[in-house]
């Protein structure tokens, strides 16, 4: 059979994710607007994930969430797009902009990329390193803020605050994903200083012998004093 003609076989007709008249498109599901002159004056309609106004690129999803969508992960907001500046850009005092916190910083926050224009990250290091961590436990940046918020700032076992230069570690129930580098995130628990994150990490999470723990130091507090 001529390739061509095979070619025109394998595709289907599907919706313009635009207008809804009838288009071809490839098994994929990649129904793109239609070439009608009357749906190219016509504004893309929005993908229908709750908060997301990026344009669709299939018949309901945009790129960024169809791409989660494709690789079998939850849908997540997604992170803004880096504001259109300069990466040579800098202020009055020569601080640059990180796109994550919105804030001008010191160059010195920012790590080496020799691959850049300006041979430094696009992020400040803090945000670079909460990008990562969210990434790892399968969580949107969103949702590690408001986790924080909920629990004041503070470790959610010793209700302190972390020392200066730390922060909070994401604690998610290991038994969920065993031997795996990443985190599915439905098992998150909560913020945990890095002291306590350890210490349940040292009794393996037996819920028996962090009691019994609990009980040894509470009956040696109660414990008569001798005589000094």
């Amino acid at each position: 059979m001529d390739k061509s003609v095979q070619d025109q076989e394998n595709l289907f007709q599907g919706e313009c994710t635009n207008c809804g008249n009838r288009v071809r498109a490839t098994p994929e599901g990649h129904l793109h607007r239609c070439r009608r002159a009357s749906c190219r004056h016509l504004p893309v309609a929005p993908c229908v994930f709750d908060g997301c106004k990026r344009p669709r690129e299939t018949a309901t999803l945009c790129t960024g969430h169809n791409n989660q969508k494709n690789k079998g992960k939850p849908l997540t907001p997604l992170r803004p797009k880096r504001p259109n500046k300069s990466l040579l850009e800098r202020d009055d005092s020569g601080r640059k902009h990180c796109p994550q916190c919105d804030l001008w910083l010191d160059e010195s926050l920012f790590s080496k990329r020799p691959a850049f224009s300006d041979g430094l990250d696009l992020q400040c290091r803090s945000c670079r390193a909460l990008d990562l961590r969210t990434k790892k436990y399968g969580i949107s940046v969103e949702q590690f803020m408001k986790m924080l918020a909920e629990q004041g700032g503070v470790c959610a076992i010793c209700e302190l605050a972390p020392p200066a230069g730390q922060s909070l570690v994401v604690d998610h129930r290991h038994s969920c994903c065993p031997g795996k580098s990443n985190s599915c995130g439905k098992c998150i628990r909560g913020l945990l200083c890095i002291s306590c994150n350890s210490a349940i990490g040292m009794f393996d999470e037996d819920v028996k012998a962090l009691r019994r723990a609990a009980d040894y130091i509470h009956r040696e507090l109660e414990m008569p004093r001798g005589h000094e």
